[in-house]
This record gives structure tokens, sequence and C-alpha cells, in this order.
């Protein structure tokens, strides 16, 4: 019996470094929830990502529609793989990396510590984020700017957790995780045992409305369309002066997020960009 879909996106070589290839890249990551591998081969450019087996058949059908409109040339396939074939294809491509000037990410079967860096455990095995996708990245190079000792942040889109226990490993004292699909809050609640820090967060299923209290910081790592949507809600999350990190938008994107968040106040925009992906750093109005 088969444990996973590996679904796999061909496309021309010349695709490669391309908007094209970051689009594709991103469509992926969405399907599955978080990380995939890339490969240049002599022939093609190829995307790789993995679903648990009990994904209906009709949304690999939809994913090929809609990798179509972005890419005509695009193949897409997928095939039935173990447990056991998951686990050696994870352990080929996923290794340690360093992000942001204090993260230290490792899997966690390599023991494996580097001074001075915060060490950020992950299981490859939850099929989400990893830390690898550029927005990631960001993302916690962006937390290692804003968050200060005891601060209580909003992780909205949570996925695998990564960017809620990359916050309190930098301090926050307390993290809502939230996300509307079942496997990230199960994700999320495994990265942050296997950090130590399950105490620390509070992860529910759902989105904003499932959140009461406000906070100091809020991080949103999601589409840039449902960004600019939850815009009003993410102005009542934030406390007076709260920092806002947003994240999951090309920089063609960039300027129509920006205007989203300043119609609630937010102002003092840094960017950060990384191939065509950027992040937004900015504060929401001091005073309510």
């Amino acid at each position: 019996m088969s444990d996973w879909w590996q679904v796999t996106v061909s496309t021309d070589l010349e695709a490669a470094g391309t908007e094209i290839e970051e689009i594709l890249g991103w469509r992926l990551s969405e399907l599955c929830s978080g990380y995939y591998v890339t490969e240049s081969r002599p022939d093609c450019l190829e995307l790789r990502g993995w679903l648990d087996s009990k994904t209906e058949l009709t949304v690999l059908e939809t994913f090929q529609t809609l990798v179509h409109e972005v890419d005509p040339k695009a193949k897409v396939a997928w095939i039935a793989q173990t447990e056991q074939d998951y686990d050696a294809t994870w352990k080929q491509f996923l290794k340690p990396r360093l992000v942001g000037e204090q993260f230290f990410i490792c899997p966690q079967w390599i023991e494996m510590a580097v001074p001075g860096r915060l060490l950020l455990r992950t299981n490859p095995g939850m099929a989400f984020g990893t830390g690898e996708h550029q927005t990631t990245r960001m993302c916690l190079a962006a937390l290692e700017s804003v968050v200060t000792p005891g601060i209580s942040v909003v992780d909205i889109g949570c996925g695998s957790g990564i960017l809620t226990v990359g916050a309190l490993l930098l301090g926050a004292g307390h993290v809502w995780a939230v996300d509307t699909d079942p496997l990230a809050v199960s994700a999320t609640l495994e990265h942050l045992d296997l950090n130590h820090l399950g105490k620390s967060a509070t992860v529910l299923l759902g989105s904003t409305e499932v959140i009461s209290k406000a906070a100091g910081g809020i991080v949103c790592n999601i589409l840039a369309e449902v960004i600019c949507e939850i815009a009003p809600e993410l102005a009542r999350l934030a406390q007076p002066g709260a920092w806002g990190i947003f994240s999951g938008l090309l920089i063609t994107q960039q300027a129509s997020v920006q205007t989203a968040l300043e119609a609630f106040g937010c102002d003092g925009f840094t960017v950060l960009t990384e191939g065509d992906w950027a992040c937004l750093i900015t504060h929401f109005p001091s005073q309510p």
C-alpha cells in the first residue's frame, strides 16, 4: 500500500531561473503545503513535491489545470511511493542551512550545531515547509529584526510552524498560530514538540476569526490576494504600534499588498527580496 503521492512538474530548461519557475514552485508548494525540490536535468527542469496518499485524485487534476495556466508546456505526473521511498528522497535533498543572521535549520536526523546560531530542528517527514522556500527564509530573517523578549505574535497560515518556532527561539513570549488545513495544525504541533516549545504556543484550526487577542507582532506568509482580503482582520489583531511581516508575494504583487495595508494605517515599509519574491516589514498605527 502506498503512503505518498510524488508529484512531478517538468518543463523546458529555458524556464529555469525565470518567473515561470518561481510560480510553478509556488503552486507546487501550495499543493504540498510546503517544501518541494527542484532539479535541472539534461533535457528539462523538474520540480517535485509530496502529498499524503489519501489526497483525492481530483485535487491533483485541478493542480494540473492550474499548472497549464501558468505554463502550457509543463507536464504534470504523479506516482505512488512507500514511506521508505519518501524518506530516502527527503534525506537526499534536505541539508542543514544557515538562514538570516541567527538561524541554523537542521533536519532531525542530523546531529549538528553551529556556535552562535539558534538551532531550529525540522522533520521533513511531515511533508510541510522546512525553511527552504525564499519567502520562509525572508520571514525568518525579518523576525530577527523585530522580535523582542516576551512579545506576543500571531502566525497566520502557519503551515509547518517554522515561523512560529522561529519567533519563539528569538524570545517571543507566546505565539498564536492558525491555519485552515488540519495537516498544518498537526505539523506545527509536531515542530513545536521537536524544538521543545510545545507549551509556548496556541495552535488553532481556522484563520483570523479564531483569534480574539491582539498581538504585538503579526507574521503572514500566504498568497498576496489573501493578505489583501484579510487586511481589515489584520488591523484588528494588531496592538497599537505592532509590527507586521508579510510574504508569499511576488515582487510584482508588492505594490497591491502595500496599498491594502496602507489603507489601515501601516507605514514605514521595509522590503526584502530574494529571486522574484518579496517580503514586507511594516508597523501598524501607534494609536487605535
